[in-house]
């Protein structure tokens, strides 16, 4: 009997995103090349992504920082809510 684990696809916005790459630290260089094999996959499978890393990137320092606050606000309340279950 083979079991599978089924994988619910959800919209992925780029703060999802960015907070995943910015928290992934490759300790060894084949750690890096999965994590670049990924981001080059998800972006292939999501093109929307690749757009939106590029306005990302174009954004001004000042509103990038803002939106680096809120995620980091964010992940706090999706901790604490996980800590109390």
């Amino acid at each position: 009997m083979e079991l599978k684990q089924e994988k619910k696809q959800k919209n992925i916005t780029i703060k999802e995103f960015k907070v995943l790459v910015n928290n992934l630290i490759p300790t060894t260089l084949q750690q890096a090349e999965w994590i670049c094999n990924e981001v080059e996959r998800l972006t292939h499978k999501h093109p929307e992504l690749k757009e939106k890393i590029k306005e990302w990137s174009k954004m001004p320092e000042s509103e990038r920082r803002e939106l680096e606050k809120i995620i980091q606000q964010i992940i706090a309340e999706a901790e604490k809510t996980h800590q109390k279950w």
